[in-house]
């Protein structure tokens, strides 16, 4: 794990809630043994700079996933062919990287704001729009 910085909810002022060390995913599954939640150094500064953005406008950020574990990635790739989860054997990895986040707002007490679908949205009916 070079170059990464563990991220916490006191030093960061975030909410972590790690999915993937619970069975709360779309995987229905512990794949990690413990929460941990890393970053590379390089991501650092954008991020402090996105959660200060969302506090100035009355929100907090939440993390579900940051660095992952290239065995992880694996597994959940080889769970969900089709373009959903990054091919570790291709170099394309960036949660293997430290280099992804997963995320969502919450209002300044912790209640998620509506994204429309719930962490890990792996459905063919998921519609984005570039609006």
């Amino acid at each position: 794990m070079k170059n990464l910085v563990k991220i916490t909810e006191k030093e960061f002022d975030v909410i972590l809630d790690l999915r993937y060390a619970t069975h709360n995913n779309v995987c229905s599954r512990k794949l990690y043994t413990h929460p941990f939640c890393y970053l590379h150094e390089a991501t650092i500064e954008p991020l402090r700079r996105v959660i200060e953005s969302a506090k100035n406008l009355g929100f907090k950020i939440k993390i579900y996933d940051a660095f992952r574990p290239i065995e992880v990635q694996k597994y959940m790739f080889d769970m969900f062919p089709g373009g959903f989860v990054s091919n570790p054997e291709n170099g394309n990895i960036p949660h293997c990287r430290g280099v992804a986040i997963d995320l969502t707002l919450c209002d300044l007490n912790g209640k998620e704001l509506d994204m429309g679908s719930d962490f890990d949205e792996f459905s063919d009916n998921l519609i984005v729009t570039g609006k």
